[in-house]
């Protein structure tokens, strides 16, 4: 799943019932910006981050290892 599909599926699940929160970004290219391309709304950036982070999990635990078997959790 690319990065713009990821992000377009997590914004649906977090702005919709029962959280409904809000998904305005900073300006990815503003120098004046503290935090360009991360959510304004904090624990809507931490959701974010912890949903890159099982999608990395997820696609690390598909993996096989070199000689074809799954890798063991």
């Amino acid at each position: 799943m690319s990065d713009h599909q990821q992000r377009a599926a997590f914004e649906a699940w977090v702005s919709g019932a029962p959280y409904e929160r809000p998904t305005e970004r900073y300006p990815a290219g503003a120098e004046e910006c503290v935090w360009p391309g991360q959510y304004r709304d904090y624990p809507v950036q931490l959701a974010w981050e912890a949903w890159q982070a099982g999608e990395a999990a997820a696609t690390r635990d598909e993996k096989p290892q070199a000689d074809g078997r799954e890798v063991a959790e």
